[in-house]
């Protein structure tokens, strides 16, 4: 395996001198002492600038003095990074860097390409795939607590992550298809502009810990029915530090097996799927049920969430991840934002407000995946339901089912169709959906037969097109053409097929309706814009009351005629709706 010899190049410690057009230049960055669990936030000192655009001669900035000039002197030029979000956020921190479009991030570059191949896109591992390039990582920790002037050491490793990357963006550049580059450039490189000038989301601290403390309440009085903790002696009669539950302690799956066991449940574990299949009123089961589901809430929204995550003014500022999902879907950490909870509680929710004189605005799809399959499929009853206007689950209640059911009155049922319809969409069998609606396996599959009857095109047009096409080519493509790797040895392939192109379809579509709408609304990408977060098919924004209406009927058109675009001949419906606090969204 190759690798780059630092002794064969120029480290040239200045400014790179003035660039034209066609030029195009690697850029890296270094900071020192940064927090790695928050390296999305302004944390470290800043170490070098590097740039490098071929030949043999590499620029190192390390007076932050010296980075306006810098980069006025490459602003012809086309930009090239590893991962472009991270390097300009800690730019803008010490010059201003307005949105450009004459840019490429190999990163998100080989993820487009590669979405569920492979597991890693750091620098080193693309390089490896594309270059059979080696890069040693190991100075990188060096900088984390150093602190003055660069060693030669750190100088050198910092002078070779922009020369690889420019031999990546070369290859790149090369072996891209079309539909991948048209892509990259009309979706994934305006969103980097639409996440970077994402606003914080505020948060009711006191409200939060006070929710937090109920939690706690709750669980130490659940597990108090079941025994308590006593004081324990050592040899000589003294008290020792640790107590000792003596009863039935739900924390220890040993324990609550054999107390299942005793009371007549059969199990051989106590799992979430195990638990799941036992519906029963019997009083331990419902408190083990309640104990896990508050348990959970306690250990991750407890109050160590907000210790770890809210800064100053009660902001919070999670990591936007443009396409960490295999589907391309964004996801985001520290914190993770999307696992707010939406169905059990709204409790939390109830904790994210806006700023004074500001509203929220939560924007998503409206059955998204199943109108991105209607038009796969090109099934004309679907496709008829959805040009109706009437609700989707409802209607194929009444068209598979000879049922009539009211959207509001008979939420269960309604909710049972969704989970059909959304199970086949995303290509659960009946075991899968069985579990989700709780009965049988051999119901499940009569309700999934009973749906393809109705909706024949679903399974020959959508279904088993996709399956057999992932199992021929090892990959499916979303509507914009781009490829979804299915590994075909895996016992979720088929599953994957049949769900990737309708997640990856309307992940592209939510992103290219954010930065659209961004665009229209603001004039241009401005740091502290409306948006705030994506949250799988929605987004979450804030605006200025008197603005409000005018600012969701902009963004439900914007997203409409996005929408239209990737599926013309099937309708697209947007619910927008302006909240006091998050969870009005879901009221």
């Amino acid at each position: 395996m190759k690798q780059i010899n630092i002794s064969e190049y120029n480290i040239i410690h200045d400014v790179p001198p003035v660039l034209d057009v066609s030029s195009r230049v690697a850029i890296d960055t270094e900071f020192t002492g940064m927090d790695k669990k928050r390296l999305h936030r302004p944390t470290g000192q800043f170490a070098c600038a590097t740039f490098y655009f071929g030949g043999k001669d590499v620029y190192i900035v390390e007076n932050i003095k010296d980075l306006p000039q810098a980069f006025s002197n490459i602003e012809q030029a086309g930009w090239i990074f590893h991962n472009a979000k991270f390097d300009i956020f800690h730019l803008r921190r010490y010059l201003h860097i307005p949105v450009r479009m004459k840019m490429w991030d190999t990163m998100l570059v080989e993820q487009v390409r590669y979405s569920g191949l492979y597991d890693y896109f750091n620098l080193g591992a693309c390089c490896r795939r594309n270059l059979d390039l080696y890069i040693e990582k190991e100075e990188r920790d060096s900088f984390s607590a150093h602190d003055g002037e660069m060693s030669q050491e750190q100088v050198e490793y910092a002078c070779i992550d922009p020369i690889a990357t420019h031999q990546l963006y070369i290859q790149q550049r090369k072996d891209i298809d079309d539909a991948s580059l048209k892509y990259w450039n009309k979706i994934e490189l305006p969103y980097i502009w639409a996440v970077l000038s994402k606003s914080p989301l505020t948060v009711n601290v006191d409200k939060w810990n006070t929710l937090a403390e109920k939690n706690e309440v709750i669980l130490n009085e659940i597990q108090e029915k079941y025994g308590s903790y006593e004081v324990q002696y050592g040899k000589k009669g003294q008290p020792l530090k640790h107590k000792k539950f003596v009863g039935i302690l739900f924390t220890s799956p040993q324990q609550v097996k054999n107390h299942l066991n005793k009371i007549g449940f059969n199990v051989e574990s106590t799992g979430v799927k195990v638990m799941k299949k036992i519906s029963t009123e019997n009083e331990f089961v419902v408190d083990l049920k309640n104990f896990r589901k508050h348990e959970s809430l306690v250990d991750t929204f407890g109050k160590s969430w907000i210790t770890s995550y809210v800064e100053e003014g009660n902001h919070v500022y999670p990591d936007i991840l443009q396409r960490e999902a295999e589907t391309g879907r964004s996801s985001s950490r520290a914190p993770n934002g999307q696992n707010i909870p939406a169905r059990d509680t709204l409790e939390y929710r109830e904790c994210f407000y806006p700023p004074e004189g500001k509203v929220l605005v939560d924007a998503d799809y409206s059955a998204a995946e199943p109108r991105i399959a209607a038009y796969y499929a090109n099934d004309e009853t679907m496709i008829g339901i959805f040009n109706s206007g009437k609700d989707v689950y409802v209607e194929v209640a009444r068209i598979a089912f000879g049922e009539t059911i009211d959207k509001k009155k008979d939420k269960k049922r309604r909710n049972e169709m969704k989970a059909l319809t959304l199970g086949v969409i995303y290509g659960k069998t009946s075991y899968g959906l069985a579990e989700d609606m709780e009965c049988s396996k051999e119901d499940a599959q009569d309700m999934i037969n009973t749906f393809y009857q109705a909706f024949p095109k679903m399974k020959s047009d959508y279904v088993d097109k996709q399956i057999r096409f992932a199992s021929e080519n090892g990959y499916v493509t979303t509507l914009s053409g781009v490829k979804l790797w299915v590994n075909v040895y895996s016992t979720q392939y088929k599953r994957n097929a049949v769900n990737s192109p309708c997640q990856g379809t309307n992940s592209e579509m939510l992103k290219l309706a954010i930065s659209r709408f961004i665009t229209r609304w603001h004039g241009d990408y401005i740091q502290n814009s409306s948006f705030l977060m994506p949250v799988h098919d929605e987004g979450l924004f804030q605006t200025e009351k008197e603005n409000a209406q005018e600012f969701v009927k902009l963004l439900k058109s914007t997203m409409e005629e996005v929408g239209q675009e990737f599926h013309p001949t099937v309708p697209c419906a947007v619910d927008g709706v302006i909240c006091n606090t998050w969870a009005d969204a879901k009221a």
